[in-house]
């Protein structure tokens, strides 16, 4: 008996192969052509919330973003530093992304600015704003609540507000302690039965402070002043 395979079957492969490597191209091509809006999105995205933390009259440069500790490739040890600039060319605040995958459901991604660079002693929290999270809806999701609303409008409270923990805040005064009620100066008001989301973004600003706050020397130097 011969071996060959029918031929209908073999044109049946080749058609399959034929479809497979035209699907593949068609892919490559979408994914070419939409690279560009998709890296446009996410610099608008980024600029948006850079915007956020940094005092108004700062302006940022996205430009001048660098990863810190250079050379530091790991994400979840890695921080991206955001320069903003005063109308002289001064140096008048730093936006760090940084990231806390503790979250209820895993990775949280924030930015928390930082004002008073004159010395570590002299940093302040401006404020934060979280980029990235999966938290479950109506619980965890509120450590976004009121972040793009503006600051007027967030009240007092810390239990409602969660931003509010850390809006003009000296680093000096931060425990970084997440408490459920009777904070003392310093604690971070936990959202209502979301402690482990809280946490996770208290533990993120906390990496951000540090980063700041022991490299303040050498991330000015680094960065410099404006153009």
């Amino acid at each position: 008996m011969g071996t060959d395979k029918p031929a209908g079957d073999i044109k049946s492969v080749v058609v399959v192969v034929i479809i497979a490597a035209v699907c593949a191209a068609g892919l490559a091509f979408v994914k070419k052509g939409t690279a560009g809006a998709i890296e446009e999105a996410q610099r608008a995205e980024t600029l948006y919330g850079v915007g956020k933390v940094v005092p108004g009259d700062c302006t940022v440069e996205l430009d001048r973003a660098i990863q810190w500790p250079e050379g530091e490739s790991d994400p979840r040890k890695s921080k991206t530093i955001y320069p903003a600039y005063g109308a002289g060319g001064e140096l008048c605040a730093l936006a760090v992304r940084t990231r806390n995958d503790t979250g209820y459901s895993g990775k949280v991604v924030l930015l928390a600015g930082f004002t008073g660079l004159e010395s570590p002693d002299a940093l302040s929290l401006t404020r934060i704003y979280v980029l990235e999270h999966a938290e479950t809806p109506g619980l965890g999701s509120k450590i976004a609540d009121m972040q793009d609303e503006e600051v007027e409008q967030w009240g007092a409270s810390a239990a409602k507000v969660f931003g509010l923990n850390f809006r003009d805040k000296p680093l000096a005064k931060m425990t970084y302690k997440v408490v459920k009620n009777s904070p003392a100066e310093g604690d971070v008001v936990a959202v209502t039965a979301a402690t482990i989301s809280s946490r996770a973004v208290t533990a993120g600003v906390q990496d951000a402070a540090t980063v700041i706050k022991g490299d303040l020397g050498a991330l000015k130097q680094r960065l410099g002043g404006g153009k």
